[in-house]
């Protein structure tokens, strides 16, 4: 075993260590800061879903479908749009300063629109999903269909490819 796989097996430990030192020297109270030798039962008891008020098994599928559905959504969008103004340059000058003016907005920045519009429901949390990955599939998949060379184009016009 090298140095490094030896460093990396000790980094865990010695984090879970510094961490309940730094609890019983600094903290104390375990509302403000709990320490990992309450923490790892806890997480332990909520993963194998022992515990009757939380199925963390469950909460994950939760999560997970979440996921799926705002990341789908927002690439199906994302990828539709983005060859539509990565094609179409009329279609670039007309969406450029919406995408502009929503794009930085940070996706932690819309949940109280959506809890407000979608109130807690899978449906928000989709959105948050969606819009925090929408952008970079949009702007990547722009930029994709813009570098297109022309020689590729033409061959595919040849080939029988109509735009």
């Amino acid at each position: 075993m090298g140095k490094d796989t030896v460093y990396t097996l000790l980094s865990i430990p010695l984090f879970l260590l510094c961490w309940e030192l730094f609890y019983h020297v600094f903290v104390g109270n375990p509302l403000l800061l709990a320490p990992p030798s309450k923490v790892l039962p806890t997480f332990a008891e909520l993963a194998a879903g022992l515990n009757p008020r939380f199925f963390m098994p469950l909460d994950m599928a939760y999560s997970l479908f979440h996921y799926a559905l705002g990341f789908s959504l927002a690439f199906l969008a994302g990828f539709s749009l983005g060859v539509l103004v990565g094609w179409f340059r009329l279609a670039d000058k007309i969406s450029y300063p919406v995408v502009e003016l929503i794009r930085p907005i940070p996706p932690i920045a819309w949940i109280p629109i959506a809890i407000l519009l979608l109130k807690l429901t899978h449906t928000a949390a989709a959105f948050i999903i969606f819009i925090g990955s929408v952008f970079p599939v949009l702007l990547n998949t722009q930029n994709g269909v813009k570098s297109v060379e022309r020689k590729f184009i033409e061959a595919a016009m040849t080939l029988g490819a109509t735009n």
